[in-house]
């Protein structure tokens, strides 16, 4: 695969629309069979075309349009309710910009499996990958297994009053170390202060005990720690609301 060119699908395989959507095609599976939701020998892990955005995205981008009444908050749809996030844009203002363009669909990323730099929605419909009772759920992948990249990566964005110190911080994964952040979250279930000084909190969500829920999923174990069955963020939508989180109600 190469050159923008988007896969064909396999005989009797998924396959992608020209914009990297995933197609499902209805036959006859054999029971207990699992066909990969993509083909990894497929996926063009580097981009062969330059960041439309040469690497920046600002604030100002991210929230263009948006009205300037109130605080940012990012309403999480999930298969078990609504969560709902205090963006510190304040504090980490390009890592919020970043999680803010990547839902609206507004910062361009590296889709592996088109091979193209898309803009559209990033988050609605990508799983929850990774859950840890007591310690994390990571989401944000839309490979589902972890791997997932989106062309570019974050600096580590620190600030002394942001730290793992409690459940239901919101932090920007990382994939190799400080520095490698790109697209995939994650939100803590309790305090987890081995993570300080590796990753970039830029929020807080509530309810806690949904992401407790979410955490405690019947799972693979280490060191995947899988969903046994996918859980999802049915979407991601960014809006202001007077009074933050806290007086947030879902749209």
């Amino acid at each position: 695969a190469g050159g923008g060119v988007p896969v064909a699908p396999p005989p009797g395989g998924d396959g992608l629309t020209e914009d990297g959507e995933r197609v499902i095609f209805a036959g006859t599976r054999r029971q207990g069979s699992q066909r990969p939701a993509y083909d990894p020998a497929h996926l063009v892990r580097e981009p062969n075309a330059p960041d439309p955005q040469a690497g920046e995205f600002t604030l100002d981008e991210a929230v263009e349009g948006m009205t300037t009444d109130g605080e940012l908050v990012a309403e999480i749809g999930t298969d078990f309710g609504t969560m709902f996030c205090d963006l510190y844009a304040d504090r980490a203002p390009r890592t919020v910009a970043n999680f803010i363009g990547l839902a609206r669909g507004t910062r361009p990323w590296w889709d592996m499996r088109a091979g193209q730099w898309v803009t559209r929605p990033y988050y609605r419909g990508l799983t929850f990958h990774r859950v840890i009772p007591g310690y994390i759920v990571q989401g944000g992948d839309y490979l589902a297994d972890g791997t997932g990249a989106v062309g570019y990566t974050m600096p580590y964005e620190p600030h002394e009053t942001l730290r793992h110190d409690r459940a239901g911080m919101l932090a920007l994964a990382t994939l190799d170390g400080p520095n490698t952040g790109g697209g995939q979250i994650y939100i803590t279930d309790g305090p987890a202060p081995q993570l300080d000084g590796t990753a970039t909190v830029f929020g807080h969500c509530i309810p806690e005990d949904l992401v407790s829920q979410i955490a405690r999923l019947p799972q693979t174990g280490s060191p995947d720690n899988r969903p046994l069955t996918p859980f999802h963020m049915t979407r991601v939508v960014i809006r202001r609301v007077p009074g933050g989180a806290d007086a947030a109600r879902a749209t």
